[in-house]
Order: C-alpha cells, then sequence, then structure tokens
C-alpha cells in the first residue's frame, strides 16, 4: 500500500463540497415523509372512494401508488445523502507528482500512476439541479488490486481533477465515454 509522502510533491488538492450532502439530505428527508404521509392518506381516500364507485377500466389506486414511490424514492435518496454525508467529512483528492491521494476520515486512498487500472468517466445530466446536487459527473478509479474510489460534481473542479488523473494513468489513454479503458 502507498502512502502519500511517497508519491512526490502535491500539484493540487481539490475539496468535496459535503455540506451540500448534508443540506440535500436535510430536504429530501422531510419532504419525503410528507409526500408519503400525503401518498397514504390519498391511497386511503381513493380506496374509499373506489368502494363506493362503479367499477371501471382504470385503476383508481395508480396515483396513490405513483405518489407513494415517490415519497419513498425521496426517504432512500435522503438516507443515502445523510450517510454519504457523515462518511464523507472533510473529503478531498490530492493530485501528486507520481499519483493520487483521496482522504476522509477513517479512510485513505493513495496510488502512483502506474497502479491505476480503468477509469470510468460517466457524465451526468447537465442542468442546474444536477450540478447543485453533483449529479452532473461521475468517476470511479479503479486500482490493479481492486481498490476503488468515486469523484462527483460535488469535488471542486472535478472536470479538470478527471482529465489531471486520465493524462497521468497509463490506463486511461484520454477521456473515456460510457465504459471504461482496461489496462492493456
Amino acid at each position: 500500500m502507498v502512502t502519500a509522502a511517497e508519491l512526490g510533491a502535491a500539484v493540487a488538492t481539490h475539496r468535496t463540497n459535503n455540506g451540500r450532502r448534508g443540506t440535500i439530505a436535510v430536504i429530501l428527508l422531510p419532504v419525503g415523509a410528507v409526500v408519503t404521509g400525503a401518498a397514504v392518506l390519498l391511497w386511503i381516500v381513493t380506496a374509499e372512494v373506489a368502494a363506493r364507485s362503479i367499477p371501471s377500466g382504470a385503476d383508481p389506486e395508480l396515483v396513490p401508488a405513483a405518489v407513494l414511490g415517490l415519497g419513498i424514492g425521496m426517504l432512500l435518496l435522503g438516507v443515502l445523502f445523510a450517510v454519504a454525508y457523515h462518511t464523507h467529512r472533510d473529503e478531498s483528492f490530492t493530485v501528486y507528482e507520481n499519483g493520487l491521494a483521496n482522504v476522509r476520515p477513517g479512510r485513505t486512498f493513495a496510488a502512483r500512476w502506474a497502479d491505476i487500472d480503468r477509469v470510468t468517466v460517466r457524465p451526468g445530466k447537465d442542468n442546474a439541479l444536477s450540478r447543485w446536487a453533483g449529479g452532473d459527473y461521475y468517476c470511479l478509479v479503479t486500482l490493479a488490486d481492486g481498490r476503488k474510489v468515486a469523484i462527483n460534481g460535488l469535488t471542486e473542479n472535478a472536470r479538470q481533477l478527471i482529465q489531471l488523473i486520465q493524462a497521468h494513468a497509463p490506463a486511461s489513454g484520454g477521456p473515456t465515454g460510457p465504459g471504461a479503458t482496461p489496462r492493456p
């Protein structure tokens, strides 16, 4: 395992905006709870009205089910962002002359450029909400030993960071699209 001290001089540091993860969780959790509660009430009212109505070809519970799915989805996504908020505090990526390091509490990922097996870049949607939530850009760096580190749009200057990694990693061979460029 490589230490950051073995990677040479630091070239650039990119911090992750972890506070935004917390903000997203704080928004999604209560909104998801309200939407879920409203969907349950809507489902009860719809079932009561449908029981008293003449049956038709349409499913009266379709809308309440869709709203319930939306609420539960918001709750689950809120939990994921809350967990990421707590596990990625003070996360940063540092590019060194001879490699890359990712530091967050309880975990340090450091690798030489030659150890990178695959760089997978998946651009997300380019709209204001995706950029704000960090979903506009995603990259997974995989080492030959199987360790992985993910970089998303919440990391400052994520595109430039990924370009630096792709320029130095022997396996990347330049920018990648939806797939990956494995080591030859």
